[in-house]
């Protein structure tokens, strides 16, 4: 914590000058990085304050790097900004580079943030993933979450081709976490009921949940011994 809030408006700002310039100093270097989340919200007089702190950084030799994480509307701001030179400054401080963070956009893309279940270990030193954790015989066997990618890609797609969107599909983390999570904690017939009957996205869960648990036959066919067998290789 920065300190209480308490003092005058300009004793609570040196305070948090001293703070962060303590807080770089401690980590060996001269260099203070700023994450700004919901940067659509911020105002005109935001961006003053964080250019006084920059300047303020300046003084003591600390480089200060700020990095705006918003909606869309961070980039109308931004056009904005540069229509007057009074606010152009903004610009060429905090809104130089623009970087958009995409969804997941092929099966590749899911292997990463999958395999994460097979690699996070909780707790520390324990030698237990998410995924030893939760299906220990399938894990033994050589089953992993990261080599599931392509089915969970399948189920997404049928899902986004029944739903007739224009656009390309483009998942967002928040629902690709939701997909291995419900697989760890939940039965198949529980899950079922969230999906519709016969859809693909059920019969992942279902088939996911019965292949990790050691059984051999998933509802949706196939030998999950063999693709139990097949993921494993080279594990």
């Amino acid at each position: 914590m920065i300190g209480r809030d308490s003092g005058s408006a300009l004793q609570r700002r040196f305070r948090l000058y001293n703070r962060l310039a303590e807080m770089a100093e401690r980590a060996s270097g001269r260099s203070l990085i700023v994450f700004v989340d919901e940067a659509q919200r911020l105002e005109l007089e935001h961006y003053e304050w964080l250019r006084d702190v920059q300047d303020e950084m300046e003084r003591r030799g600390v480089r200060m790097y700020t990095l705006l994480v918003g909606q869309p509307g961070t980039l109308n701001r931004k056009t904005s900004f540069r229509q007057s030179i009074d606010t152009s400054q903004i610009v060429s401080r905090f809104m130089i580079e623009e970087m958009r963070f995409e969804g997941f956009r092929s099966a590749a893309d899911l292997e990463v943030s999958l395999s994460a279940y097979d690699d996070s270990v909780f707790p520390e030193g324990s030698n237990w993933t998410f995924t030893r954790f939760f299906f220990q015989r399938a894990y033994d066997a050589g089953f992993r979450f990261g080599r599931q990618n392509e089915l969970v890609w399948d189920a997404f797609s049928q899902v986004h081709r029944q739903g007739r969107f224009d656009l390309t599909i483009e998942i967002p983390m928040e629902f690709v976490a939701r997909a291995p999570g419900r697989s760890l904690q939940t039965p198949p017939l529980v899950v079922a009921q969230t999906p519709p009957p016969g859809s693909r996205t059920r019969l992942f869960f279902s088939s996911l949940w019965f292949c990790a648990q050691g059984f051999q036959q998933p509802p949706s066919g196939g030998n999950c011994g063999r693709r139990i067998r097949a993921s494993g290789s080279g594990a």
